[in-house]
């Protein structure tokens, strides 16, 4: 995944992301395991036999599959943040400028 996405966004699109990524993670660690103790790699390997394979890989190329239409959310979401800081910041000096010439007279 593209590191400009915010979990945000991901949730939205994939809400498993967070089911998929534990299972991947798990069996990740589990590899991890079986390279560092060769002798119950059997073991291991049997308990990593026992996931789901086919539904893992499924959500996962649906994630995949999902990534131009997140990184479009994602450019959206910053640029209305973008455009919501600096309407705040210039509707604020608008208030602020209009109060002065309200409350200070031009002539005297």
């Amino acid at each position: 995944m593209k590191d400009h996405l915010t979990f945000e966004i991901v949730l939205q699109v994939c809400p498993e992301y967070r089911s998929v990524a534990l299972k991947v993670l798990a069996i990740r660690e589990k590899i991890a395991l079986s390279r560092k103790d060769r002798k119950n790699r059997d073991a291991i390997y049997a308990v990593i036999e026992t996931a789901d394979f086919p539904k893992l890989v499924a959500d996962y190329d649906t994630l995949r599959l999902s990534e131009p239409m997140m990184i479009e959310m994602a450019k959206r979401s910053r640029w209305r943040d973008f455009y919501g800081k600096w309407g705040f910041w210039i509707g604020l000096a608008a208030l602020i400028t209009g109060a002065y010439f309200y409350f200070v007279p031009l002539h005297q």
